[in-house]
């Protein structure tokens, strides 16, 4: 083989080795781009997932407190009418049997609340596990 034909060989492998490389280079710019995108993409919903459960939130904490003028002006008024019929019965066993219908009344309100923030907590678990599962499975 001649200088020539070798020389020209070689500009031939250097030349497809250059390609080589710029589609490599592409390839992996592509890549790149991807997963930033996808990590914005993952970002973005998570922030919306977190100002969801805030509002969320906060709207639970309104309806509690609506709750509690609610059922605190309903307890006034079963009491001022199991009060009006007091005459009617004995005065300390009409007491106790209203302080005890109170008592558990509010016991039970108490639960309600309670099992309603469970629930949220658990809602909001399983937004948080979605979000982990989309990141790490989603193709």
């Amino acid at each position: 083989m001649s200088k020539e034909s070798r020389e020209k060989r070689l500009a031939k492998f250097n030349e497809k080795m250059d390609e080589f490389q710029a589609k490599v280079n592409e390839m992996a710019e592509a890549r790149e781009i991807k997963i930033d995108n996808r990590n914005a993409n993952i970002d973005a919903r998570v922030t919306a997932a977190k100002e969801k459960r805030d509002a969320r939130r906060e709207s639970l904490n309104e309806k509690k407190e609506e709750t509690k003028e609610s059922i605190t002006s309903h307890f006034d008024n079963a009491k001022a009418k199991l009060e009006a019929k007091k005459d009617a019965h004995d005065q300390k066993k009409l007491e106790r049997y209203i302080d005890g219908r109170l008592d558990y009344a509010t016991d039970c309100i108490i639960d309600a609340l309670l099992a309603l923030d469970e629930a949220q907590v658990a809602f909001l678990e399983a937004v948080d596990a979605q979000i982990e599962y989309d990141s790490k499975y989603e193709n």
